[in-house]
């Protein structure tokens, strides 16, 4: 569903853990980073009705932030 969707520079929160999963820097996430991560997104986090979105640009910079830490 998610692949198929139009969601013109958003992402839903499958998009966004593959994303996190191939990340080159994935073998740095924790625990503790994924919370830090889910907190960050908190207010960026859009209800679209038919799933949670948050925009692609953001989601990037906070992941990028949280696995360089």
């Amino acid at each position: 569903m998610a692949g198929g969707l139009d969601l013109d520079g958003y992402i839903m929160p499958v998009q966004a853990w593959n994303r996190i999963k191939v990340h080159e820097k994935f073998s740095r996430m924790t625990r503790g980073k994924l919370e830090q991560l889910e907190a960050s997104m908190r207010p960026h986090i859009k209800c679209q009705g038919f799933a949670a979105i948050v925009e692609e640009p953001i989601f990037e910079i906070l992941l990028t932030q949280i696995l360089n830490q």
